[in-house]
């Protein structure tokens, strides 16, 4: 067997000790009292400081509304109707298993009605602004009013990054979007106190009707939280980071790896890079990888535990790939967009080979080097299998940052 034990500390302990580090080892958590609509903490290694979460439900308020053109409401009121009879058609349709030719009239009656009504999609409905609170210092202040005796200093973790999204409802038909500017980053200029933004609304007319009032035909000047409620949720997301310690132990073997890429592969040799990236983000390994991990909190494990696995197969597909493929075929991957806040690691992993920078990665399908076997040669993977079919390991502890997300819901204030 082969062995590599690897120590790594990538940021020293004292480069936690102004920040957030994860410690479950500190008696005085035992005497923390945690208030109702906590999001959490984090006590910092030393135990005299706890960082804590936003909580998990804040306040919105709305404090102003200007209207758009709300003359064709009459026109969404009957294109609503008809979308909503075209859904029931479709649904009854399917649950009733009837032939793909007239469940192909029904789409097709669809999108003639979608294309018909085109440019209501397109037209502003009213603008709403609201200021969401939330409620970062008072939470802190909650937390120090529920341990005034407890030695531990508590303090609102820094956050990275902000992003408020507007859920529209579930009955709301989705083509028949209600909110034009479904997600918002918040930039520094956004804040207009300690854990307050400003943020303005752009409905549709599909939103902006339903809150007009039925005798003036106008959007009022005070509107009720709770009917802008029944169309838009709000939720701010954000990520925070903290220090965290880790371990783990990988346990892989290459040849049969390689012998896993020569069955994927096709007649001449071909092995597309789709297949790699499925043998990459599949759980079940067929024995060539396992990844064991402990940490000094179970939130650490459950946020890099899949990233981890993702990044170490990741390296082991390039190694092999290295060894016994002879050419690549293909162009170079777009660039993809970063994740949107509320990504667990698993989620993250998952989207990990369209961000990878391998070059195997960045080719369409890779030649292995393949011998005729009608004329009795050896190939060069069966080589590589041969000389590698042992086990590897490799043990590794860190301390590192770790990024974790979170969201706030809002209610009204």
């Amino acid at each position: 067997m082969k062995k590599w034990i690897l120590f790594a500390s990538i940021f020293s302990s004292s480069a936690f000790a102004v920040g957030p580090r994860i410690s479950t080892s500190c008696e005085i958590a035992k005497s923390i009292r945690i208030p109702p609509n906590s999001g959490g903490y984090f006590l910092t290694a030393d135990c005299k400081t706890a960082y804590v979460l936003p909580p998990a439900q804040a306040n919105r308020k709305i404090t102003g509304v200007t209207s758009g053109n709300l003359g064709r409401c009459s026109e969404i009121s009957s294109l609503n109707k008809i979308m909503a009879e075209l859904n029931r058609q479709t649904a009854e349709a399917i649950k009733g298993k009837v032939n793909e030719e007239a469940l192909n009239t029904i789409r097709e009656t669809r999108e003639k009605i979608k294309s018909d009504y085109g440019d209501l999609a397109a037209a502003l409905g009213a603008s709403v602004e609201m200021i969401f609170d939330m409620n970062i210092e008072k939470n802190v202040q909650r937390f120090r009013q529920y341990n005034t005796t407890v030695p531990v200093n508590f303090v609102a973790v820094p956050l990275k990054e902000v992003k408020l999204a507007w859920n529209q409802a579930k009955n709301q038909d989705p083509d028949m979007r209600i909110a034009f500017n479904e997600d918002l980053p918040l930039p520094p200029d956004s804040n207009v106190g300690a854990g307050s933004y400003s943020a303005r609304l752009d409905l549709s007319l599909f939103g902006a009707c339903k809150l007009r009032d039925p005798f003036t035909r106008e959007i009022p000047a005070h509107i009720d939280s709770q009917v802008l409620a029944g169309l838009i949720t709000p939720t701010a997301f954000y990520k925070y980071e903290v220090g965290a310690t880790f371990g783990y132990t990988a346990t892989y073997n290459k040849g049969l790896l390689a012998k896993k890429i020569r069955e994927s592969s096709s007649q001449g040799g071909f092995f597309k890079t789709s297949t790699a990236s499925s043998l990459i983000e599949t759980a079940e390994t067929s024995g060539w990888f396992s990844l064991t991990m402990s940490c000094n909190d179970s939130r650490v494990c459950a946020e890099v535990k899949a990233q981890t696995a993702w990044d170490i197969k990741q390296r082991l597909m390039q190694e092999v790939l290295s060894d016994i493929s002879t050419v690549r075929l293909g162009v170079a991957l777009p660039p993809v967009e970063s994740g949107t806040p509320g990504k667990n690691g698993a989620s993250a992993a998952a989207e990990g080979l369209r961000k990878c920078a391998h070059p195997y990665c960045q080719a369409g399908a890779i030649v292995l080097d393949i011998a005729n076997s009608t004329l009795g040669g050896t190939s060069k993977t069966d080589s590589y299998i041969s000389a590698n079919n042992s086990k590897g390991e490799e043990s590794v502890e860190i301390t590192t940052p770790v990024m974790f997300s979170g969201s706030v819901g809002f209610s009204k204030d």
